[in-house]
C-alpha cells in the first residue's frame, strides 16, 4: 500500500454513505471545521484547496495522457 491509496477504503465509505462528491466535501470541510483551525485563515485555506486541486488536476491529466 503506498501513500496515495492509503486512506481509499475510509474515502471510499464515506464518499458511498454521503451519496455524491458535494456529501463527500461537506463532510470533510465539517470535519475540518469542527476540529482544526483551518478556516481560521481563509486565504490561506482556499490556497491549500486551490493549490491540492491543481497538483491532482496535473496527474490526472498526465496519467489520462499516458493511457
Amino acid at each position: 500500500m503506498n501513500e496515495d491509496n492509503k486512506f481509499d477504503g475510509i474515502l471510499m465509505t464515506m464518499l458511498q454513505q454521503k451519496g455524491n462528491i458535494d456529501g463527500f466535501f461537506d463532510g470533510v470541510f465539517g470535519f475540518l471545521r469542527r476540529n482544526t483551525d483551518f478556516f481560521a485563515n481563509q486565504k490561506k485555506a482556499e490556497e491549500i484547496i486551490v493549490n491540492n486541486c491543481r497538483i491532482h488536476f496535473d496527474k490526472y491529466t498526465k496519467q489520462t495522457k499516458e493511457q
